[in-house]
């Protein structure tokens, strides 16, 4: 990923954490006092907040057993080597599981837009990595769901296809949609759960699965 790139988004970051009044002007959009947040019950919304939860069995069925498979017949699996999908797990893993899930949703403590006073709630509005007691766990910052949608970037970096990055930054950004829709996250969750995944996928790439073997090449 371009300097340029980290550099664009480190300014987007910026501004979202001071002037974290723009997650509550995006969320009002979807809020009203008579219903709440009204699309939070849409079937078509409600499918693709489910999707993630499908995609992550799917996903873990299939890098099981493509490791499986590997080791018992001692080959890659089409294009795929030992290293390239423990390369897919480790940035799951320490994007979405570790420092995402485990690590900031479970400390930040950031109240979800539902449960806040400006939305018909009782709890705090506290700004991007502002460390509160609003949420003893499973706090809003960041978007767990929202870092499995863009861990698909994962691909990306292994085979430097563009279609592939867009695909998995549209279905990213639909899925973080549908959680600020819902009133379950606020659009600096969803943005900082990008920033892990790419990072975290660029660094493991760069630093651990380049060194040992050569990047793919693309013919685009």
């Amino acid at each position: 990923m371009k300097i340029w790139a980290y550099a664009s988004f480190l300014i987007i970051g910026t501004i979202l954490v001071f002037i974290p009044n723009i997650d509550l002007y995006v969320s009002s959009l979807f809020y009203t006092k008579n219903q709440g947040f009204y699309l939070c019950r849409e079937s078509e919304l409600f499918f693709l907040y489910k999707s993630v939860n499908v995609l992550a069995v799917v996903l873990s069925v299939a890098v099981i057993g493509s490791l499986i498979y590997i080791q018992m017949v001692k080959k890659q699996l089409v294009v795929l080597t030992t290293r390239s999908v423990l390369y897919v797990l480790l940035v799951f893993g320490i994007g979405s599981g570790i420092i995402v899930n485990a690590f900031l949703k479970e400390n930040v403590g950031r109240a979800r837009p539902s449960q806040i006073v400006e939305f018909g709630g009782h709890k705090t509005f506290s700004k991007p990595f502002e460390v509160t007691d609003q949420c003893k766990t499973n706090g809003s910052f960041t978007c767990g769901h929202c870092s499995f949608a863009f861990g698909f970037i994962a691909f990306y970096f292994l085979f430097r296809k563009r279609w592939i990055l867009f695909g998995a930054a549209a279905y990213g950004v639909v899925v973080s949609a549908t959680r600020i829709m819902q009133g379950g996250h606020f659009l600096s969750d969803a943005f900082f759960s990008f920033l892990v995944m790419m990072a975290t996928a660029d660094l493991l790439y760069r630093f651990w699965f380049a060194k040992l073997q050569p990047p793919a090449v693309s013919h685009e």
